[in-house]
C-alpha cells in the first residue's frame, strides 16, 4: 500500500520537473529567437543543482548572443545570471565582455568595481 502511495508521489514529480524543464526551455527560445533550437536540445547538466543549470543556461545563451553580435542580448542574460548569483564569475566576464563590445567603457569600471568589493567582501 506504501509503495503505490510513494510511486504515485515519484510521478507527480517527475511530471513537475518535466513541466519546469519545458518551461525553461520555452523560456529560452522566446529569449533567443531564432537560434535557441540547440538550446532546447541540450536544456540542463543532469548532474547539477536546477540552479546551477539555469545559470550555465544563461551563460550559454549570452555567449552565442555575443558570438551573433548581439551584445544587447548578451548583456540582458548576464544580467540575468549575476541577479540570480552575484559571484557567478562566468556570467561577470560575459556581462564586462558584451559591454565593451557595446563600447560602455564607464560601465565596465563600475562593474569591474562592484564585482571587486562583492569579492572583497
Amino acid at each position: 500500500m506504501f509503495a503505490a502511495v510513494r510511486g504515485s508521489g515519484d510521478r507527480k514529480r517527475t511530471a513537475g520537473r518535466a513541466k519546469r524543464d519545458r518551461k525553461r526551455t520555452a523560456a529560452v527560445r522566446v529569449a533567443f529567437a531564432g537560434g535557441a533550437q540547440t538550446f532546447a536540445e541540450e536544456t540542463v547538466r543532469p548532474t547539477s543543482d536546477p540552479a546551477t543549470q539555469w545559470l550555465d543556461l544563461l551563460e550559454r545563451v549570452g555567449r552565442s548572443r555575443l558570438a551573433h553580435e548581439d551584445a544587447r542580448g548578451a548583456l540582458q542574460m548576464a544580467d540575468q545570471a549575476i541577479a540570480l548569483d552575484g559571484l557567478h564569475e562566468s556570467s561577470w566576464r560575459l556581462a564586462l565582455q558584451a559591454e565593451q563590445a557595446l563600447g560602455l567603457r564607464e560601465s565596465i569600471t563600475r562593474g569591474y568595481d562592484e564585482l571587486t568589493r562583492s569579492l572583497d567582501e
